[in-house]
């Protein structure tokens, strides 16, 4: 059973004309987030690190994402490896897409993509700021991506997917 603290519904403001953000990126554990040089990469502590979370770092105009290299040391600076978002010769364009799920999208366990996604490339899925996983968390067609059983979703969730087309 996991520990922590049991939330039973969304977290949402208390005021809803508050303009502070409901989450800061640096107390998540993986997900994205951004920092400012790369020295704040490595610095994030290893308590809130996980295999796959993507960091942008705005010194340096980059994406990093943190890959085990064999060793299954999450303390290894040397496993954040630059993340590139085009691939050589390919004509594939970026695409990113924002949903605000409705009870519809709810019902049908997907959403549609505005492009069809090349699958020669990744394509990346953040609900509410957390990078899912594929497989485990959803599957990906030519122009849908679809969440599985394991994704609890409720109207309002945002939805966010970068790939290419």
């Amino acid at each position: 059973m996991a520990t922590g603290v049991k939330i039973t519904g969304s977290m949402v403001p208390s005021n809803p004309h508050d303009t502070y953000a409901l989450l800061e990126d640096n107390y998540l554990l993986g997900s994205y987030r951004v920092v400012a040089t790369v020295s704040d990469r490595d610095n994030i502590p290893v308590d809130r690190r996980k295999w796959g979370m993507l960091v942008g770092v705005n010194s340096e105009n980059k994406i990093y994402q943190l890959v085990d290299s064999g060793n299954n040391d999450l303390s290894d600076n040397t496993n954040w490896v630059e993340l590139s978002l085009a691939a050589g010769g390919s004509t594939a364009k970026p695409v990113t897409d924002i949903f605000t799920l409705t009870d519809v999208d709810i019902t049908n366990r997907y959403v549609t993509l505005t492009k069809s996604i090349d699958t020669s490339q990744h394509e990346f899925v953040f609900l509410n700021g957390i990078l899912l996983e594929p497989g485990a968390e959803y599957t990906a067609t030519t122009n849908q991506i679809h969440f599985t059983d394991q994704v609890i979703l409720t109207p309002g969730d945002k939805v966010i997917v970068k790939y290419y087309s």
